[in-house]
Parts: structure tokens; C-alpha cells; sequence
């Protein structure tokens, strides 16, 4: 949330080691300002790349293909966003999962694309207020599109100190809180 505010900035939520491989290497050769978010605590367990990449600006990377809904994920929460589309693919939901990579500048193409579903949901591990979710909003908006959205996040609360996976289930960020706020949200929109 602080980031985006800053003019000429930009901003990487890797998902992942490797991508925080292809983060770093991203930033380094690109210069100029540049931040990357990467939580604290143990990573998803994935190789790391011998050759880094330069990351296309803007660019975010389809993880799981679905119409009904479009999960717009950042960061670790697009481990999370993959469990809950699985979740919801046993209910009859499809879920499209994407690692958005970039909070700043957003991929206005996956944004346009989310539209096209029945419900947008943007699901970050930081703050709701000012994140990457209101981007998503504000980018909605800049296109003259209008979907129902859904943004999942950390409301406006201090969150305590603890184990990360269950800070996230309790603040409802985990996959079964996810696909229920996603079930949930589907359902009052019938």
C-alpha cells in the first residue's frame, strides 16, 4: 500500500522462490525504483531457477484456468488461491488463478479479462486499504468496466503475532476461507 502511492514505482509480490529468483534479478536489471514484497516465514518449498529471468513489466502468469470466477492472487496468496479453486472445482465452480507478480504497474489485460467472469476477487496478505485490491478497482474503472468484485484481505484491524498459516486462517485468507467468501459471495449475487 505504501508503494503504490510513489510515483515511477515498481512493485513485485513474488509468489514463490522462484519467483523471487526472477524478482531480484528483475530489479537489478531494469534499475531504477523498485520494491520487492516478500513475507516473512519458510517459502512454498519450489526449485530456484540456475538461470534467473527478467520479468515482462506488468505482466501476470495464468496458473489455473476457469470462467466463472477470476482469482487475481499476489504474492504467497496465490498458493492459497490455487487451493481454493481446487475447493470450489469439487462444488461446480471454475476458478481461473492468476499470479498477478506486479502490484504496481498491474496487468490491465488480466484485469479485463477477470471482468469477463461472474465475480473478481483480488486476494492479497497485506492490508485491503490502499492495496493491491483498490488498484485492481481503480484499473476497473480507468477501462469502463463494471464486474462484481470481491477483495480479500487484511481489513482494517492489528493483527497479532503467531504462526503464519494460522494468522491467515483466522483473518480468512487460507484456501477453505477464501472459497468460502468467493461461495459465499456467488450466492448473495444470485
Amino acid at each position: 500500500a505504501f508503494m503504490r502511492m510513489i510515483p515511477h514505482m515498481r512493485v513485485l509480490a513474488p509468489s514463490n522462490e522462484a519467483e523471487l529468483v526472477h524478482a531480484l534479478h528483475t530489479a537489478l536489471a531494469l534499475g531504477g525504483p523498485f520494491a520487492v514484497r516478500y513475507p516473512r516465514g519458510a517459502g512454498e518449498g519450489v526449485a530456484v531457477p540456475q538461470e534467473p529471468e527478467v520479468l515482462v513489466v506488468g505482466k501476470a502468469n495464468v496458473v489455473r484456468k476457469g470462467d466463472d470466477v477470476a482469482i487475481l492472487a499476489f504474492g504467497r496468496m496465490v498458493g492459497r488461491a490455487l487451493g481454493a479453486a481446487e475447493l470450489l472445482a469439487e462444488r461446480g465452480i471454475e476458478a481461473r488463478v492468476v499470479d498477478m507478480r506486479w502490484v504496481k504497474p498491474l496487468d490491465a489485460k488480466a484485469v479485463s479479462r477477470a471482468a469477463k467472469t461472474k465475480l473478481v476477487v483480488t486476494v492479497e496478505g497485506g492490508v485491503i486499504a490502499g492495496g493491491a485490491g483498490e488498484g485492481v478497482l481503480g484499473e476497473l474503472a480507468r477501462q469502463g468496466l463494471q464486474a462484481p468484485v470481491l477483495n480479500l484481505g487484511i481489513q482494517d484491524t492489528f493483527v497479532p503475532q503467531g504462526k503464519t498459516d494460522l494468522l491467515l486462517r483466522d483473518l480468512g485468507l487460507d484456501a477453505e476461507g477464501i472459497a468460502a467468501s468467493i461461495e459465499e459471495r456467488l450466492a448473495r449475487s444470485r
